[in-house]
């Protein structure tokens, strides 16, 4: 895959284009980097707020909500996240 993103710098006129290519090496979700199981986590929160017809198999459950929770949080970010989606799952009804 390859990813494509224009950015301009704050005092710039033109856009500067960014590419990066992927390559999928089969390795498992369970061995990712914790920083890209973090975001899949907040990505997934929302669109389970969202009730999205994207989120596939997403549920509300606490492994995922705790994503992430070993790295340094020095701006309280994933703590402050941490705490949120618990308040939202807590709002939901169980599911099997």
């Amino acid at each position: 895959m390859t990813v494509k993103l224009r950015h301009k710098k704050p005092d710039g006129e033109t856009s500067e284009l960014s590419e990066r290519s992927f390559t999928d090496n089969g390795s498992k979700f369970e061995n990712a980097a914790p920083d890209l199981k973090f975001a899949a986590a907040v990505a997934e929160f929302g669109m389970l707020l969202r009730d999205r017809s994207t989120k596939g198999r997403g549920l509300w459950r606490g492994d995922r909500v705790g994503a992430g929770r070993q790295r340094p949080d020095t701006a309280g970010y994933r703590a402050g996240f941490i705490e949120m989606a618990r308040k939202a799952q807590s709002l939901k009804p169980r599911e099997g």
